[in-house]
């Protein structure tokens, strides 16, 4: 509770400072100082300034506050009740709460060099609420538009946490941070105005983008050698293939009802020779052939078009051809595998 009215009382101060300063006589001026001005220049004074010096101060006792921990049972005891808790279920509930606020905007400046801190109260393992507050608050941020110098920095703090973090429990929740606070983003990003110049510049960057995460996949896939089961290396060069049949499974399945160019190579000549690999690289497969089959089985006469005859023999094998697989789907193949007879035909 002391946390709790400690943050009230943070963010109603930094509400003080936000006073009006009408020092630009016309709209005319404003706007045309908004166009000459940099980006890291002010205008509105919205900029999160008030409480920046002691943020920073405390960045660096988080680091110390961690490093005073004891081992042992001490820690625990030491950890939930100690400075770094207290003082981070503060910091959570006063940049929420401004989340949250008409001044959301002035979080990012606080929010900002506190982001690696935040994560690491994420997977905290004894005190939960400290967790679910970082949590949310890096839910939540992402749902506000920032200054835009700060969208860049912003994003770099989250790919900086997903690939140096040590805990896959960061990783894990850092991801879809990307995904939410990028897209929101775009707009800010994007240094092109017109719509037009915009939606090209995307489908350019898309399919680019595509095609080399496909170049590496298959790279990585050929790459992964799978030795003996008792040899020390299996469970990594399992992972390293896995790893891989993930990434193209995940491209086949971000267009779900389309065929791409690229697509009956990946799905022929790639995945098919991998139907029977251990599991989970299997298991990942078959779902990835099961989920193609239900999305292009109304618009599989048009579909087939794109694959030569040797590619729909890899085809059917890939989504009909296993006996698990027949066992599984039972009758409902039988469809399926009519179209690509009649096809091959």
């Amino acid at each position: 509770m002391t946390s709790s009215y400690f943050g009230e009382i943070v963010a109603f101060a930094g509400k003080i400072k936000l006073t009006a300063r009408p020092s630009i006589p016309s709209v005319e001026v404003f706007v045309k100082e908004c166009r000459k001005l940099p980006q890291e220049f002010d205008i509105m004074g919205t900029r999160g300034v008030y409480h920046k010096k002691k943020v920073l101060e405390l960045v660096q006792k988080f680091v110390v506050w961690r490093q005073e921990r004891q081992p042992g049972v001490r820690a625990s005891s030491r950890h939930t009740t100690g400075m770094t808790v207290r003082v981070g279920i503060t910091i959570c509930k006063w940049l929420f709460q401004s989340v949250h606020d008409t001044n959301a905007a002035s979080v990012f400046d606080y929010v900002l060099p506190l982001m690696p801190e935040l994560f690491k109260f994420t997977e905290v393992p004894d005190n939960d609420e400290l967790a679910q507050r970082a949590n949310l608050l890096l839910v939540r941020m992402c749902g506000v538009t920032p200054p835009r110098s700060l969208v860049n920095p912003i994003l770099d703090a989250i790919f900086d946490a997903i690939q140096t973090s040590p805990s896959w429990r960061v990783r894990l929740k850092a991801l879809p941070l990307v995904q939410v606070f990028y897209f929101r983003q775009v707009p800010l990003i994007g240094e092109h105005k017109m719509i037009e110049i915009l939606e090209a510049d995307a489908w350019t960057t898309k399919s680019w983008n595509v095609i080399t995460l496909k170049d590496r996949f298959v790279r990585l896939a050929k790459n992964s050698h799978i030795p003996p089961r008792q040899d020390p290396g299996y469970t990594a060069a399992i992972r390293r293939r896995h790893a891989a049949i993930l990434g193209i499974c995940a491209l086949v399945d971000s267009y779900p009802y389309t065929v791409e160019k690229w697509m009956p190579d990946l799905l022929a000549n790639i995945l098919a020779e991998h139907t029977y690999d251990p599991i989970p690289i299997s298991t990942a497969v078959r779902n990835c052939a099961s989920n193609f089959k239900k999305t292009h089985q109304d618009t599989w006469h048009e579909d087939c078009k794109r694959f030569n005859e040797d590619q729909m023999v890899a085809l059917s094998t890939l989504l009909t051809g296993s006996s698990y697989y027949d066992q599984r789907l039972g009758t409902q193949d039988s469809g399926f595998k009519t179209l690509i007879s009649a096809s091959n035909e």
